[in-house]
């Protein structure tokens, strides 16, 4: 139900950029980031819990955005890759991998010219992932949740800049019912805006 509302919505919104096109820009963008991972509900013989910090990854994607006034409406979507070491309570440097899609719709407020906060759901669907502890290899793949997306965006001629904190509990239907969360994610990335530029 709710991935269903949520691309209602994101429909909605590109059909209307579509026709405000005066006020319609868009763009390329990518980041970098670091979160934490947690998965619950392992099961296939590794430990019941495996979780990890300092979890790298990147995204790239495209944006469109809308503006009314000093607010603004902003869908993206993007591709996202993740991975690191993650322990569980009997093994340690197990390897974590995952690949997602990820489309944020974002609500902006511009405070000053160049500087606007931003904040908004974000649909996550898991293409796959991995995690290995020796020879055990377990996945979880084909789900999705909802998260959220909240920070600073900054717009420079068509220089975009922007740092972000996100965060998604993803709950899958098989492997014993196991559930993603990844209770923080910190995004520092680049983009740039084309089209028409803003006053």
């Amino acid at each position: 139900m709710k991935t269903k509302l949520f691309l209602s919505l994101f429909t909605f919104v590109v059909l209307t950029i579509h026709i405000k096109a005066q006020v319609f820009s868009g763009g390329i963008v990518g980041g970098a980031s670091t979160s934490a991972v947690r998965i619950e509900h392992v099961g296939e013989g590794l430990a019941d819990i495996v979780q990890g910090n300092n979890i790298h990854g990147f995204e790239a994607g495209a944006f469109a955005k809308l503006k009314l006034g000093a607010f603004y409406v902003k869908p993206t979507a993007m591709y996202d890759f993740t991975s690191g070491n993650v322990n569980s309570n009997t093994t340690t440097n197990g390897n974590f991998t995952m690949h997602r899609i990820e489309t944020p719709l974002l609500f902006g407020l511009r405070i000053l010219k160049p500087i606007s906060i931003e904040a908004g759901p974000v649909y996550n669907y898991v293409i796959a992932t991995n995690y290995q502890f020796n020879d055990n290899v377990t996945s979880i793949s084909q789900c999705s949740g909802l998260g959220y997306r909240a920070g600073v965006a900054i717009e420079i001629n068509r220089l975009l800049i922007n740092a972000s904190y996100s965060g998604v509990t993803i709950n899958s239907n098989g492997l014993n019912s196991a559930s993603f969360k990844e209770p923080y994610k910190l995004t520092f990335g680049l983009g740039i805006k084309l089209g028409k530029l803003e006053d």
